[in-house]
């Protein structure tokens, strides 16, 4: 019998990670591109973040596959608690995204 893969081990954990990091990402792109061209579209705008919410909705989903394959060992309660905390990051960070991509889509792009 082989052990979990990375992929396996990495599940639980992949809402908490890729959440902070695509917000951040998000933030910077969008930063650098209003700072460098201030006159960006706003279907820029939209696309990053979209973009960022999608790949978030994508780790928060394995998060929440992974707890759910958990729930019939109960040994594993540590992975099942941390996949359930990644999802609910997740959600958290794609609000933040959402909120970040609402705002620089109805405000003026030079008065950013």
């Amino acid at each position: 019998m082989t052990g979990p893969t990375w992929r396996t081990r990495l599940a639980p954990w992949a809402g908490l990670f890729a959440g902070p990091l695509a917000w951040w990402l998000h933030q910077q792109g969008m930063g650098a591109l209003t700072f460098f061209d201030c006159d960006a579209s706003t279907l820029a705008t939209l696309l990053t973040g979209l973009v960022a919410l999608l790949a978030v909705a994508a780790a928060g989903a394995w998060s929440w596959g992974a707890a759910a394959r958990e729930r019939l060992e109960p040994a594993r309660d540590v992975r099942r608690f941390a996949g359930l905390v990644s999802a609910g990051a997740a959600v958290v960070f794609g609000l933040a995204i959402a909120f970040q991509t609402l705002a620089g889509a109805l405000i003026p792009e030079c008065a950013r």
